[in-house]
Protein backbone atom coordinates (compact mmCIF):
# COMPACT_ATOMS: atom_id res chain seq x y z
CA UNK A 1 0.00 0.00 0.00
CA UNK A 2 1.34 3.41 -0.81
CA UNK A 3 2.09 5.73 2.38
CA UNK A 4 1.17 9.37 1.57
CA UNK A 5 3.72 11.84 3.21
CA UNK A 6 2.98 14.93 5.05
CA UNK A 7 3.80 18.49 3.13
CA UNK A 8 6.37 20.43 5.19
CA UNK A 9 5.62 24.68 4.81
CA UNK A 10 7.96 24.85 2.56
CA UNK A 11 6.85 22.27 0.14
CA UNK A 12 3.23 23.83 0.24
CA UNK A 13 4.69 27.72 -0.73
CA UNK A 14 6.57 25.61 -3.58
CA UNK A 15 3.09 23.59 -4.20
CA UNK A 16 1.73 26.67 -4.73
CA UNK A 17 3.60 28.35 -7.27
CA UNK A 18 3.29 24.82 -9.63
CA UNK A 19 0.73 24.88 -12.19
CA UNK A 20 -0.50 21.27 -11.19
CA UNK A 21 -0.62 20.32 -7.72
CA UNK A 22 1.65 17.63 -6.10
CA UNK A 23 0.72 14.27 -4.34
CA UNK A 24 3.04 13.22 -1.98
CA UNK A 25 3.90 9.38 -2.43
CA UNK A 26 6.19 6.22 -2.15
CA UNK A 27 5.97 4.36 -4.87
CA UNK A 28 8.48 2.26 -7.01
CA UNK A 29 8.97 3.04 -10.55
CA UNK A 30 11.19 1.86 -13.38
CA UNK A 31 12.05 3.45 -15.98
CA UNK A 32 14.10 2.53 -19.20
CA UNK A 33 16.63 5.16 -21.74
CA UNK A 34 17.68 3.39 -24.66
CA UNK A 35 18.72 -0.38 -23.66
CA UNK A 36 18.96 0.70 -20.30
CA UNK A 37 16.23 -0.32 -17.35
CA UNK A 38 16.61 1.64 -13.96
CA UNK A 39 14.56 0.97 -10.32
CA UNK A 40 13.78 3.76 -8.11
CA UNK A 41 11.47 5.91 -6.31
CA UNK A 42 8.41 8.18 -7.19
CA UNK A 43 8.64 11.03 -4.25
CA UNK A 44 5.60 13.13 -5.42
CA UNK A 45 3.34 12.79 -8.92
CA UNK A 46 1.12 15.15 -10.74
CA UNK A 47 -0.93 15.76 -13.73
CA UNK A 48 2.06 17.04 -15.25
CA UNK A 49 5.12 15.08 -14.05
CA UNK A 50 6.94 13.22 -10.80
CA UNK A 51 9.74 13.67 -9.11
CA UNK A 52 11.58 10.55 -8.79
CA UNK A 53 14.22 9.63 -6.20
CA UNK A 54 16.95 8.04 -8.08
CA UNK A 55 20.89 7.17 -7.84
CA UNK A 56 20.95 7.91 -11.76
CA UNK A 57 20.67 10.89 -12.86
CA UNK A 58 19.53 11.90 -16.29
CA UNK A 59 20.39 14.69 -18.64
CA UNK A 60 17.77 17.32 -18.87
CA UNK A 61 15.99 16.76 -21.76
CA UNK A 62 16.35 13.18 -21.97
CA UNK A 63 13.76 11.14 -22.82
CA UNK A 64 11.93 8.08 -20.92
CA UNK A 65 9.84 5.35 -20.56
CA UNK A 66 8.19 5.28 -16.95
CA UNK A 67 6.36 2.26 -15.68
CA UNK A 68 4.46 2.79 -12.75
CA UNK A 69 1.87 0.73 -10.79
CA UNK A 70 0.10 3.47 -7.82
CA UNK A 71 -0.62 0.52 -5.70
CA UNK A 72 -0.79 -3.66 -5.39
CA UNK A 73 -4.36 -3.16 -6.90
CA UNK A 74 -3.89 -0.92 -9.62
CA UNK A 75 -2.73 -1.83 -13.17
CA UNK A 76 0.39 -0.44 -14.00
CA UNK A 77 0.80 2.16 -16.88
CA UNK A 78 3.32 3.41 -19.04
CA UNK A 79 4.07 6.80 -19.68
CA UNK A 80 6.73 9.01 -21.80
CA UNK A 81 8.24 11.81 -19.97
CA UNK A 82 11.06 14.26 -20.29
CA UNK A 83 13.50 15.34 -17.49
CA UNK A 84 12.74 18.77 -16.75
CA UNK A 85 15.20 19.60 -13.95
CA UNK A 86 17.39 17.12 -12.00
CA UNK A 87 19.33 17.72 -8.30
CA UNK A 88 21.82 15.51 -6.05
CA UNK A 89 18.81 13.79 -4.86
CA UNK A 90 16.81 12.67 -8.22
CA UNK A 91 14.97 14.27 -10.94
CA UNK A 92 11.99 15.74 -12.10
CA UNK A 93 10.33 14.29 -14.91
CA UNK A 94 7.52 16.07 -16.94
CA UNK A 95 4.98 14.18 -18.84
CA UNK A 96 4.48 14.24 -22.37
CA UNK A 97 1.32 13.41 -22.57
CA UNK A 98 -1.53 14.54 -19.29
CA UNK A 99 -1.84 12.33 -15.99
CA UNK A 100 -5.34 11.48 -14.73
CA UNK A 101 -5.03 12.27 -11.39
CA UNK A 102 -8.07 10.36 -10.26
CA UNK A 103 -5.91 7.09 -10.32
CA UNK A 104 -4.39 8.44 -7.32
CA UNK A 105 -7.72 8.30 -4.86
CA UNK A 106 -8.09 5.85 -2.52
CA UNK A 107 -4.49 5.86 -1.72
CA UNK A 108 -3.12 6.02 2.08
Amino acid sequence: MVKIMENSDKQISLAEKRKFPRKECSVPIGYAVLDEDYMALIENISYGGVFIDAVTILDIGQEILLNIQLTEDTQPFTIIGEVAWHSPKGMGVKFKMGFDLSMLCGLD
